[in-house]
């Protein structure tokens, strides 16, 4: 009897479920930054993270450039994080292969989703996101109801969609899985007048991109489009086409004088050994440094607070952390940093430049030291050492040839003193005459950090720069095309007192905070106007990787 008793319990002690450990959930806060603010998160979004997906947000979760996303398991170490993740293909750690579709739906004025390629690596709590993908904005005029568009690679090399490697900072093409053409359909047709925005990696598409319209009654349109410059990550580039069916247009790339050339201005962090978030021995504000400048989209970069540190191989070696850009650079940041003179001279505020070789063609370059007491300049530093004193200040000239067009114009790259250091306005009068001189009739761009502007605190620097300099951000600003720059957030991130440069608690709606320009001269104007804010998370804060934003714009020869 006791055996027959006690079989039942034993089978009902084998038959007792086991409780498995639930893993803890992870939360990752993810920021995007878009050159433009073109993108929000949805419901049912979902973020793959070191190959492991999300949860999918809900409604109340999305709608911003900001969100939470929840996963069932946690990691150590840096994230990598892939948006969507429906385009992850495969995970190998440091790399995977992501899938630009080649055949996207139409949204008016908005990309698909789906190719929207997001990326980003940092900390795991929380990250940032940049676009992976440049933008092409086709808008179609006429009378005809469309059903679809197709954009070929005249350069078979050159892909437009297919499968793609990522170190989750950029995209390079996969031989023979990737496609020299993308499509959009508009299965409900679209009318005429309709933008149809198609996900391109960001290459180099100068030699021609082929695109097929086609309407909802069968006629067909084909028409060559010549991009004036590479492709950048995070950029739009727009194209207007009349639609006339059974046509094909090629017409001529850029005409002699139609090119624009797309100007950027960086002021460089100085690490001060103040704030630990800041020092940029962390890979994240490395990352973050690349990001906003990639995030510019120019062909041509001033650099304001070069040091050893940012030359090759120091310890933050910009042509390093940039190596990803597109098309072919050249980087010239020695400057003054190869001249040796006694005494205690500190050589802080050093300027630089770098440029794309497949736009521009350098023809000359060198510099001059600005007078603090007079409004003059000096070939040799310890002349306006000793007839000026302190601050020393320098301003770089650069003659370049713009290939798709043709023309010459020159850049002057200048760092004035603050009004307590003084001499800013007798140096904004040295750069004034200096170029004139230089320049003479040719087109010329100044480029820097002047730190002054228009009803600032110190305005007199800007002001005398006024009279012989249009400001970009002015000139676009009358054309009434500023946008959301209209109620400008300035171009310091932070205070420069407490060396505090929180993007949350710092910046936005301080005029005399515009203190970095781009000003030009000659027959030349400014087309557009922009900042680039590339932040990342510590502790609570998203910060900038500099106490400067990057500025924008970009200018046509007239």
């Amino acid at each position: 009897m006791k055996r027959c008793l006690l079989f039942p319990l034993l089978v009902l002690a084998a038959c007792k479920p086991v409780e498995e450990e639930v893993p803890a959930l992870s939360e990752v806060r993810v920021e995007v930054v878009c050159a433009e603010d073109a993108f929000h998160w949805s419901a049912g979004d979902c973020l793959n993270v070191n190959g492991h997906a999300s949860n999918p947000l809900d409604a109340d979760a999305s709608g911003g450039v900001s969100a939470v996303f929840g996963f069932k398991m946690q990691w150590e170490g840096e994230a990598r994080a892939v948006f969507p993740s429906s385009a992850l293909s495969a995970y190998r750690g440091e790399t995977a292969l992501l899938m630009l579709p080649v055949s996207q739906r139409f949204r008016q004025n908005l990309p698909d989703p789906a190719g929207f390629l997001l990326l980003g690596r940092g900390e795991p709590q929380a990250l940032v996101l940049s676009p992976a993908v440049a933008f092409v904005a086709v808008t179609v005029t006429g009378e005809k109801t469309l059903s679809a568009l197709r954009l070929k690679s005249l350069n078979s090399s050159r892909h437009l969609s297919g499968l793609f490697s990522t170190d989750y900072m950029g995209l390079t093409s996969s031989s023979g899985l990737s496609y020299d053409e993308v499509s959009v359909s508009a299965k409900a047709g679209a009318p005429a007048g309709s933008t149809f925005v198609i996900c391109v990696p960001p290459l180099d598409f100068r030699d021609g991109l082929q695109c097929l319209i086609e309407d909802t009654e069968g006629g067909v349109m084909l028409q060559s489009l010549y991009p004036r410059t590479p492709f950048a990550a995070g950029q739009t580039y727009s194209f207007e086409l009349a639609y006339v069916p059974g046509t094909e247009l090629d017409p001529e790339p850029p005409a002699e004088g139609s090119a624009e050339l797309t100007v950027a201005s960086v002021n460089l962090l100085k690490p001060s050994g103040r704030c630990e978030q800041m020092s940029l021995n962390y890979e994240i504000v490395r990352n973050a440094l690349g990001r906003s400048i990639a995030l510019t989209g120019a062909d041509l970069l001033a650099f304001n607070e070069v040091d050893e540190n940012y030359l090759p191989g120091g310890t933050y070696d910009l042509s390093g952390i940039c190596s990803d850009l597109p098309g072919s650079w050249c980087w010239e940041l020695n400057w003054p940093n190869d001249i040796q003179e006694s005494g205690p001279l500190a050589f802080s505020y050093a300027n630089g430049f770098a440029y794309n070789s497949e736009v521009l063609r350098l023809e000359a370059k060198g510099y001059v030291w600005l007078c603090k007491n007079e409004e003059t300049f000096f070939a040799h530093q310890s002349m306006a050492y000793l007839k000026a004193g302190s601050p020393e200040r320098t301003c770089i000239r650069a003659l370049f040839t713009h290939l798709p067009s043709e023309k010459r114009f020159w850049l002057f790259v200048t760092h004035l003193p603050t009004e307590k250091q003084g001499g800013g306005s007798t140096m904004a009068g040295g750069v004034n005459r200096y170029a004139k001189a230089v320049a003479g009739t040719l087109p010329r761009i100044l480029a820097g950090d002047m730190n002054s502007g228009p009803g600032g605190t110190n305005q007199a620097p800007y002001a005398r720069l006024r009279t012989e300099w249009a400001d970009a951000w002015e000139t676009v600003g009358a054309m009434g095309g500023l946008g959301s720059y209209a109620t400008y957030d300035g171009t310091l991130s932070g205070s420069s007192a407490s060396y505090y440069y929180s993007y949350d608690v710092f910046t936005r709606e301080r005029p005399d905070r515009r203190i970095d320009h781009l000003f030009c001269a000659g027959a030349m104007h400014a087309t557009a106007y922009r900042t680039v804010a590339a932040t990342y998370r510590v502790g609570r804060y998203f910060w900038c990787p500099s106490d400067h934003l990057p500025v924008v714009a970009r200018f046509m020869f007239d």
